[in-house]
């Protein structure tokens, strides 16, 4: 009979330890705001039962917001259909002052991936607002989110001194009512600063507050393969920081990056393998007098009113930059002045994000050392290529790799974007990547198609 009762306990325990298993994950069911089945009801039920929990979804659903998701305050994630059919709005497609934010998150941990959170509204993250949490957005996106507070992002603001990572995502056409940031405000403080912002294969499209990306205080800056577009007014507002900003493209911003320490020595902020192009006022301004900006292998050129400017604080070339005026006092081996990069518009030319596929006689091929310190360009191409036919690989400037040659002759001359003159062997941008909409025209000087 002992053995019996041990038998049963046993598979007792198996079941339980079973049923806890699939415990964790919880199925949404309608597209209803509340009730059974809904993702209210799914997050209400995951922050109850004091589990690691995935919420997945069933079919593809809109599903409309009357108020605020409950508080996250465990570690959930939230597993759409694609963003294209898991839709979470916020009920203000007119970016008004209605509708409602989406998520707030007070010390949990909430993965977002493969849905859309469209058309929220409030003070401060409108999309999600993160106290002291945790944050992860993975193919995602955050579209025509509207924020009405002078410091906090339109789409996400987060206070939270924990790691926040954006990975194959798109920001597009968040708004800033009172004209501070649009998509993003990560604030840490000087006394407990944030550990972490990573920003990868990411796309920003036409945010319109005063940056796209307002980053405070914060300790790890680390923005890779991602590019910024049509920034009303800065795409990268860095305020008190040390970290990374490489393979990436800022075009058509009106300030790419504006960097100040507040005088505090943070370290050096490294810019390697970027494209900065276009910009309307500034491609790199600084301010204070701790301030450090090293750049390599980078273009910076056809800026409104100057590539470079250095009102406090450092800008060194490490070497192999190119500059299309002469504002950014390059002066190291391998540096250009003066010089045009002759580079094509920015389209899809393969990898997550958009990129400026260098013109086949374009300088920045084969410009740079054959160690750059980056084993792929933004598309995920490996570098260095033999861009320019003479037999010697070297990297490019800029954050495209040109790929080999196939006729060294130069029966390939002219525009490569008329005329397939590199082997593809990086991976292709995945079609839902893309743009929602082409940038309405403008008077800048390019257009993005």
């Amino acid at each position: 009979m002992r053995h019996r009762t041990l038998s049963m306990l046993f598979v007792g325990l198996v079941f339980g330890v079973f049923n806890f298993a699939q415990a964790a994950t919880i199925t949404v069911t309608t597209n209803a705001d509340s009730g059974a089945g809904s993702l209210r009801e799914a997050i209400t039920i995951a922050e109850g039962n004091g589990e690691v929990d995935e919420i997945i979804f069933d079919a593809d659903y809109t599903i409309a917001l009357s108020s605020v998701l409950p508080t996250i305050s465990t570690e959930i994630t939230i597993t759409g259909n694609g963003w294209n059919n898991t839709i979470i709005d916020g009920g203000n497609p007119a970016q008004g002052t209605s509708g409602v934010r989406a998520f707030y998150i007070s010390t949990g941990n909430l993965t977002l991936d493969d849905v859309m959170i469209q058309n929220c509204y409030a003070w401060g993250g409108s999309a999600v607002y993160n106290e002291s949490g945790t944050l992860s957005v993975i193919s995602s996106s955050l579209e025509t989110n509207a924020s009405n507070s002078a410091v906090y992002g339109g789409a996400i603001y987060s206070e939270s001194s924990n790691p926040i990572d954006l990975e194959l995502s798109r920001f597009e056409d968040n708004l800033n009512l009172q004209g501070g940031p649009a998509d993003v405000t990560a604030i840490g403080n000087t006394s407990t600063p944030g550990q972490h912002l990573g920003i990868t294969d990411t796309s920003f499209f036409n945010g319109s507050g005063d940056s796209s990306i307002l980053v405070h205080w914060k300790e790890d800056l680390v923005v890779e393969s991602s590019t910024f577009y049509g920034a009303s007014e800065k795409a990268l507002d860095i305020l008190g920081c040390t970290g990374t900003i490489s393979n990436s493209t800022l075009s058509e911003n009106q300030t790419a990056i504006e960097y100040d320490s507040y005088n505090v020595n943070w370290g050096p902020v490294n810019i390697t393998g970027v494209t900065i192009l276009d910009s309307d006022s500034y491609g790199i301004r600084i301010f204070g007098s701790s301030t450090q900006v090293a750049l390599s292998h980078t273009i910076i050129a056809d800026s409104g009113i100057a590539n470079c400017v250095v009102s406090g604080g450092t800008l060194t070339s490490v070497g192999n930059n190119l500059d299309s005026a002469n504002t950014c006092s390059f002066a190291s081996a391998g540096d250009l002045i003066n010089t045009n990069p002759l580079l094509g518009p920015l389209q899809d030319n393969g990898g997550p994000t958009f990129t400026h596929q260098p013109l086949l006689s374009s300088p920045a091929i084969d410009a740079g050392l054959a160690d750059s310190g980056l084993a792929v360009d933004q598309r995920g191409i490996s570098r260095p290529q033999d861009g320019d036919g003479n037999t010697v690989a070297l990297c490019d400037i800029g954050a495209v790799e040109s790929g080999t040659l196939i006729f060294a002759d130069g029966f390939e001359s002219g525009d490569v974007l008329g005329w397939d003159a590199v082997v593809p062997s990086g991976p292709q941008r995945p079609s839902a990547l893309r743009p929602r909409l082409a940038p309405a025209a403008t008077s800048r000087s390019r257009n993005l198609f």
